[in-house]
């Protein structure tokens, strides 16, 4: 366990490439990979999916044969924060309906920040911010996101 500890950032960033490219390619290895000509479904995501597992192995092997900054604590609160976010956005878009859950998102992930102090600026952003969300994604893009959630009707 001591080497896993004593591996420098490089490691670690071509590991994270090692897994999400593994990740990517095993999902993707269910659908039809097809030709050059004739592409299937799973092409792009499969080629993808290689060019990441061929990053992360130049990456891993770059870190073990040379000397780099070690890797410093993992602040846990960002990481958290923004997870829980991104996951009651999801949870709360049919619900609540964007013009709600958007700022919720917003409020959330500031909450990564222990030196952001909310005030009325970031209210403004936060309201700033939901209005060119939906007019972005609801109006002009025309994405099937309702703006008020199935709690209001």
């Amino acid at each position: 366990m001591k080497i896993l500890q004593s591996r420098n950032r490089e490691f670690w960033v071509g590991f994270l490439f090692l897994a999400l490219g593994g990740l990517s390619f095993g999902m993707a290895s269910h659908y039809r990979l097809g030709s050059l000509k004739s592409m299937g479904p799973g092409y792009f995501p499969i080629v993808l999916s290689l060019i990441l597992l061929a990053i992360g192995l130049g990456v891993v092997f770059k870190s073990l044969t040379t000397e780099g900054e070690p890797m410093e604590q993992i602040a846990l609160r960002p990481i958290f924060f923004i997870i829980t976010a991104v996951l009651v956005t999801g949870w709360t878009l049919t619900h609540l309906g964007a013009v709600l859950s958007l700022p919720l998102l917003l409020g959330l992930s500031a909450l990564a920040d222990r030196e952001l102090k909310i005030g009325p600026a970031y209210l403004l952003y936060i309201v700033a911010m939901t209005i060119m969300a939906v007019l972005l994604f609801v109006k002009l893009l025309g994405l099937p996101i309702p703006l008020f959630g199935t709690v209001f009707r």
